[in-house]
């Protein structure tokens, strides 16, 4: 593998190998295809802030690898279908690279170690080459012959297209269409304005969710943040974990991983078991605070008991590792 920028290869090659066998454990274990996308990316720049090395570098190491074909021809693909380390969005180059994934499970290569490497390899690309296709001719073509449609019902069917693809977001979106022809979003909305002006926290947050998903109104980040504060100020766990994200990725404010870190903690301390995972991860990545592998372990393992599949995951790796705790392969697979 070539040097980058005076990079250590070997550190590098260790860097690739954990991406790809978590990459594969995500893909693997996601439950819905926002797991599989939208959370995937969220990881990848989590890495990209928190562990020194940007999503350009990390393609560039991909690509300038001998065996990347092997290797990482899958997640080639994903950057460049969704435009990652600042490649620009190609899906004919993300079509491809998947393809070229698929197309090494005949190619012999006899080392056990490399063997499970490619094995993962082609794992994520009929992964990643099944959605491509899923979406571009099954989910496109049906919410385009939906949506050229005027009456209610057909704006609504597209919502139950998307909601079947367990794109929430645009769920939401195609459902609300539906309803703000009748009025109710817009009815709902303005009722939590008024409650929540009176001041009550589990509204206020409501409040701040219809915001943020433009739900009987419009999508407003900043409003969405005014009233996630609002709302967590008074101690609802729910909230402060919002504004944790909000600051953690700069919505509606400043990027501030110290106040992200705060937040979260606050709502991890109540219990939110959500809140204990991201606060694991805060702790694992040193996010806001100072790295602290034996805290990340503990945070992750009250979560997990809570029964959170991100942080029964986490907790799988720190096991697995030794992270935090002794290195028990029982414990990881449990």
């Amino acid at each position: 593998m070539n040097t980058q920028n005076g990079r250590n290869p070997k550190d590098d090659e260790i860097f690739l190998i954990e991406f790809l066998n978590d990459f594969h454990n995500r893909i693997s274990f996601a439950k819905n295809i926002d797991e599989i996308e939208n959370k995937t990316i969220k990881w990848i720049n989590v890495l990209e802030d928190f562990q020194c090395i940007n999503s350009r570098t990390m393609i560039g190491l991909m690509k300038n690898y001998q065996k990347n074909d092997l290797w990482f021809s899958s997640l080639i693909g994903f950057f460049y279908q969704h435009g990652i380390g600042e490649c620009e969005v190609n899906q004919n180059k993300a079509l491809e690279s998947y393809l070229l994934a698929i197309n090494t499970e005949s190619e012999e290569y006899s080392n056990h170690f490399n063997d499970d490497l490619k094995k993962y390899n082609i794992i994520i690309g009929k992964h990643l080459l099944a959605l491509y296709y899923y979406k571009e001719i099954i989910v496109n073509n049906r919410a385009k012959q939906f949506a050229n449609k005027t009456n209610l019902n057909a704006r609504h069917d597209v919502g139950d297209c998307y909601q079947y693809d367990k794109n929430e977001k645009k769920t939401f979106k195609w459902h609300l269409k539906s309803a703000k022809e009748n009025s109710d979003a817009k009815k709902t909305f303005k009722w939590y304005l008024k409650s929540a002006e009176g001041g009550n926290s589990e509204i206020q947050y409501s409040l701040g969710y219809c915001y943020q998903y433009g739900k009987g109104t419009n999508e407003n980040e900043n409003k969405a943040f005014e009233w996630y504060l609002k709302s967590a100020k008074k101690g609802n766990s729910k909230a402060q974990l919002s504004l944790g994200y909000f600051y953690k990725y700069g919505k509606g404010t400043n990027r501030d991983a110290k106040k992200a870190y705060e937040w979260i903690l606050k709502s991890a301390e109540k219990g939110n078991s959500d809140a204990q995972a991201s606060l694991g991860e805060c702790y694992q990545y040193g996010i806001g605070t100072d790295k602290n592998i034996k805290k990340a372990f503990a945070w992750n393992l009250k979560s997990a008991e809570k029964g959170n599949s991100d942080a029964q995951y986490n907790l799988g790796k720190c096991y697995y590792y030794g992270r935090g705790t002794d290195r028990d392969m029982k414990s990881a697979f449990e």
